[in-house]
């Protein structure tokens, strides 16, 4: 949670703020009681600041523009109640601060600023406050639709998904489907629960101490993981945790060490995600995954354009989007009745590639393909991986979506 810049007010307005409550009636009118919560709402701080320097003026929009705008919570110094002989008096305990309105700046000129704030408050968890009911409208067509959202500083994210057996509309928006929240204060959030983790094959947060080789696959499956070149993990960088798989010279890994039953999938559908976080573009092709059966192996590559591809013995489908640099992106890739469509960020990338094969015994390959060639990682061309999923029997994304905004659930 960010401060407020460290500045002292030319001026100050309180407004004292209030306690909601509502009107309780009997169905025959004759009796009415009114209902109070604990909780100060609206208390609001107006402050004028007179000839700011401008590095002063910049810091406060830079503040507000961190904040996203009006929407996250913050602390404020004392710097900006000093002189009153009880400021305690104007920052209850446990409340926090939005912005009310966008900051107003006016230039007085000889790069000297007025900057003009109001600020109000917000309840801390445990506050009861009466009638904080919302709806959260999620449209589907079908697979995994993800809505983040956020109250008064309080962030929740709500998954739904179309169930297996449910037949797709490709010809309309599908449906519509309205999930009412009740707030009282603090964090609302969906279950943190994988309504597929049965199916989940192998999952790879990849939170091993710094430099160690031993890799911990999450899912109930039991499948082990191979490395080669000595891929280890890295606490340097991470999406989620405490670490995340450094991919150096010839680095990979394979899920699992050898081939099995149990990735033999059939024409079945899957999904293949996880986060990478890339240091070089090369201009060459790069691997990030391969299945390994037989002579026709999808899986995603980095291509010589620096977008996604499709890869099996040939290209079958490249986007449009170079892969970003030294940040992390989700990439997946799914089959959903034999179609394959690849994804980076949530968005589709390319067209969708078609192919009735059938999985026999394999396993998954990650930093090269089944050749050991085309590899993610070499000299001076490094990048991280973290939180990575095979999912069996479910194809999770068919249409564009939202990335995951935590880890994977271990349930």
């Amino acid at each position: 949670m960010a401060t407020f810049p460290t500045l002292t007010p030319s001026g100050r307005t309180f407004s004292p703020g209030r306690h909601p409550h509502s009107e309780i009636r009997t169905l025959d009118g004759l009796q009415a009681r009114v209902r109070t919560s604990n909780v100060l709402l609206e208390q609001r701080l107006r402050l004028t600041f007179v000839a700011l320097t401008e590095t002063q003026m910049l810091s406060i929009r830079s503040h507000y523009n961190g904040q996203q705008g009006r929407f996250l919570s913050f602390d404020i110094p004392t710097s900006l109640l000093s002189g009153m002989a009880s400021p305690a008096s104007f920052t209850p305990t446990g409340y926090s601060w939005i912005y009310a309105t966008t900051p107003q700046i006016e230039d007085i000129g000889l790069q000297r600023y007025t900057v003009n704030v109001e600020l109000i408050t917000v309840p801390p968890e445990g506050a009861n406050i009466n009638g904080s009911e919302f709806n959260v409208y999620t449209s589907l067509v079908a697979g995994q639709a993800t809505t983040s959202a956020e109250i008064g500083g309080s962030t929740f994210t709500v998954n739904t998904t179309l169930v297996p057996g449910v037949v797709e509309d490709n010809e309309s928006a599908g449906f519509n489907l309205t999930v009412p929240i009740s707030l009282a204060a603090g964090t609302a959030s969906a279950p943190s629960s994988d309504p597929f983790f049965s199916n989940v094959k192998h999952l790879l947060h990849m939170d091993g101490a710094n430099g160690s080789t031993t890799y911990v696959n999450s899912s109930t499956s039991g499948l082990n993981v191979g490395v080669t070149s000595s891929m280890a993990q890295s606490t340097a960088q991470f999406k989620f945790g405490t670490a995340s798989g450094f991919v150096d010279n010839f680095d990979g890994l394979s899920l699992p060490s050898s081939v099995t039953s149990q990735y033999a999938f059939g024409t079945g559908d899957w999904t293949v995600e996880l986060w990478l976080y890339l240091n070089t573009h090369t201009g060459v092709n790069r691997q990030v995954t391969h299945w390994f059966y037989g002579s026709t192996g999808a899986g995603i590559m980095i291509n010589t354009s620096n977008t996604l591809s499709i890869r099996t013995t040939a290209t079958q489908t490249s986007g449009a989007t170079v892969v970003p640099l030294n940040t992390w992106n989700h990439l997946a890739l799914t089959r959903a009745s034999n179609v394959h469509r690849l994804f980076l960020n949530g968005v589709l990338q390319g067209g969708t590639w078609t192919n009735p094969y059938s999985q026999t015994n394999s396993y998954m390959i990650v930093g090269s393909n089944t050749t050991g060639s085309s590899p993610l990682g070499t000299t001076g061309n490094t990048a991280y991986i973290d939180e990575l999923r095979i999912t069996a029997g479910i194809a999770r994304y068919t249409s564009n979506f939202t990335p995951p905004a935590t880890a994977f659930p271990n349930s």
